[in-house]
């Protein structure tokens, strides 16, 4: 899925450990072989190709993530969009030619996308492009999906102490481990916010026990073009970045289906802090652009 991937299991005995972690591997492979935008081997890859030439009939998971995205796509009013590639493609042949891209570039960029030319069927099981320029991308909720499937198959399997990390983007299930030794319960899992205008600073530290915790951020991916940087959250409908934020952390019950960040992100700062507001479950911490924290978590202080 185009990040790195961080597990951590508590449990009495090595081996036992070993398979645990093992399971959540393999349940992470299967997802990143079935929705990797960036593996040519994907299911999601296949599904790119067919659907510039007719319909292809997708699974329910399938159908379930890619009817989410499109719901998401209608809330941000096109800002979010999972056919946005094209778009970010041009910000990284930009950054080679060492110049931001230009308006016209933009625009065509922006006339090779947009979620409302995937086409679904009568029955509504199978969708086609209306396009060849379209692709879906699920970069944007498919670390959340993983996330949950990882919980249910922990559910299953009775493993009750563990953490997954992908890319910032967090489940935190158990006690934790006592410091120094993962064979020994602690009082939470103890996961850090980093400061998005200096990498060696954090923010706070969050003390966690079954929740999951997604982010997104200004800092880790970009394009670097004239010594500026520019970031990867993008607004499909303008083709340049949304910088109402510099990096939105929310932390919810695993069960509460929690909105995937960006999407609150890609909102503005209005709109987004709206729906905070509304959803008492969600805890936040929010970095504006100019390093004003906004946060409902008493304990998180700028160091």
């Amino acid at each position: 899925m185009g990040t790195l991937c961080d597990i951590k299991v508590v449990d009495s005995n090595d081996s036992s450990a070993r398979e645990k972690i093992d399971k959540f591997e393999n349940v992470l492979r299967k997802i990143d072989l079935q929705f990797s935008f960036y593996n040519p081997k994907s299911r999601l890859s296949k599904i790119n190709a067919l659907a510039k030439e007719g319909f292809v009939k997708l699974s329910p998971e399938e159908l379930t993530l890619l009817r989410k995205s499109i719901y998401y796509s209608k809330l941000t009013e096109g800002a979010f969009d999972i056919t946005f590639y094209p778009i970010w493609e041009l910000w990284k042949k930009s950054e080679k030619r060492g110049a931001i891209p230009t308006k016209n570039g933009i625009n065509s960029a922006i006339q090779k996308i947009g979620y409302k030319k995937i086409i679904f069927s009568k029955d509504g099981q199978s969708i086609k492009f209306a396009k060849n320029t379209i692709s879906i991308n699920f970069g944007g909720v498919a670390k959340e999906y993983a996330l949950i499937k990882c919980y249910q198959l922990a559910k299953e399997n009775g493993i009750d102490n563990f953490l997954i990390n992908l890319g910032g983007d967090i489940i935190a299930v158990g006690e934790g481990k006592r410091e120094g030794n993962f064979s020994e319960r602690g009082n939470g899992w103890i996961i850090a916010i980093q400061d998005p205008f200096d990498k060696n600073k954090i923010i706070g530290k969050l003390n966690l026990k079954d929740k999951i915790v997604l982010t997104s951020g200004v800092y880790q991916r970009f394009v670097e073009i004239n010594q500026r940087k520019y970031h990867h959250i993008i607004d499909a409908r303008s083709g340049l970045q949304k910088n109402d934020f510099a990096q939105l952390t929310i932390v919810g019950n695993i069960e509460f289906n929690v909105m995937p960040s960006i999407v609150l992100f890609l909102m503005g700062s209005e709109k987004a802090l709206n729906y905070l507001s509304k959803n008492k479950g969600l805890q936040y911490i929010i970095i504006d652009k100019n390093g004003k924290i906004l946060s409902n978590v008493s304990e998180i202080v700028r160091n």
